[in-house]
């Protein structure tokens, strides 16, 4: 029984989620924020070598893959077994992006402290070397090299023990970092300046990579299987492996993409949390004005990009809550002349500075009521 339609329903359904993901990014970033960062360029690098991937394994699956080898010298066979090893070298490719995107949406967050960096640059690097020599041994440890999608080839062989620990020992790495990654932002989030809530909120986002390094332990469970399996199962074996891949890529997607994200929804998850303390204190002011979810929600986290300079800050977008009420009020009055639209323009500020000012010894400097920054 073919697993090809199981296989491609799954993975398209991984694109899906990818392209909105990207969707809501970009719309989020070029128009929410107006801010475009280098972490940006790797997310949706990632997402093109996902999409990349799900191209090659449909028309690997029109070739035979999910299916048991019936004739391995046929031209289908190997046209699957080349399609295959080419998915394996681009899921390497959106990988070392996703892992890259984070590291610098991390960066920003730490600001100038060396340790920090550190252990946010040093664990990707090991990461990026170990994923980028197994999918070099995939293609190089058979000899030749065209023994990988042909085995017919007269005295070709490859070599398995080579193969299977370069893929053992990229995957535990892949999976270290993910473990770090999802844990290291808690300890970040700490100094943030921000109700407790949004930290939960932060944190929860980031450790969607817990799930990633699930799939991570999957995708090796499934590699052990494949090392015992008969090679006329291999493009039926590798089907679960080939998933996991995606899976993986995925939900380092949803990780981050939800993070950046935020101003999408901080307002609308605001404003059901204020309700629910609204019904458990009926005591509590009911009365709120339009911008009240935006206000009490503290903006995006590091909004800043790497290597250049923090947006240049707005009226709007600084101003403090008396300008605020004055500007809700003023709207409520009746005017001849329409009314701007302010959806989103709150969002703007970065809380990037909160976390350097709590990290750093200097008195804070005293700024004239109107200019402080809402963080």
């Amino acid at each position: 029984m073919s697993e090809a339609p199981k296989f491609l329903g799954i993975l398209w359904t991984f694109q899906v989620i990818a392209f909105t993901l990207v969707g809501l990014r970009l719309y989020t970033r070029l128009v929410v924020l107006h801010n475009y960062g280098i972490d940006d360029h790797f997310f949706n690098f990632a997402v093109f070598w996902l999409f990349v991937y799900v191209i090659l394994m449909t028309v690997a699956a029109c070739y035979g893959l999910g299916q048991t080898m019936t004739d391995p010298a046929s031209f289908a066979t190997s046209r699957a077994l080349l399609l295959v090893a080419v998915g394996q070298t681009v899921t390497a490719a959106a990988v070392i992006s996703i892992k890259i995107s984070i590291a610098f949406f991390l960066l920003r967050i730490v600001g100038v402290n060396t340790a920090h960096r550190v252990a946010i640059i040093v664990p990707v690097a090991l990461m990026v070397l170990s994923v980028f020599v197994g999918a070099w041994l995939i293609w190089f440890s058979c000899t030749p090299v065209s023994y990988v999608w042909d085995i017919t080839v007269p005295g070709g062989h490859c070599n398995p023990i080579t193969q299977f620990w370069a893929g053992l020992v990229s995957g535990v790495m892949i999976i270290a970092v993910e473990l770090w990654y999802a844990s290291f932002p808690w300890y970040l989030i700490r100094g943030l300046q921000m109700p407790r809530r949004e930290k939960i909120l932060i944190g929860s986002s980031m450790s969607v990579s817990y799930i990633s390094a699930a799939c991570g332990v999957f995708r090796l469970l499934n590699l052990l299987k494949l090392a015992d399996a008969d090679d006329s199962d291999f493009l039926l074996t590798i089907v679960d492996i080939l998933i996991w891949h995606a899976a993986d890529v995925t939900t380092q997607l949803l990780c981050i993409g939800v993070t950046v994200c935020r101003p999408l929804y901080k307002d609308w998850l605001n404003r059901v949390a204020d309700h629910i303390e609204g019904v458990s204190n009926p005591a509590a002011d009911t009365k709120q004005d339009s911008t009240y979810g935006a206000r009490k929600a503290p903006d995006l986290i590091a909004l800043r990009t790497i290597g250049g300079s923090a947006m240049e800050a707005t009226s709007a977008s600084v101003s403090s809550d008396h300008k605020r009420r004055s500007l809700v009020q003023s709207s409520r009055r009746p005017s001849s002349t329409p009314r701007r639209s302010l959806v989103f323009r709150s969002d703007a500020t970065s809380e990037e500075p909160t976390l350097i000012a709590a990290e750093s010894s200097e008195p804070e400097k005293t700024i004239p009521p109107g200019q402080r920054l809402h963080v």
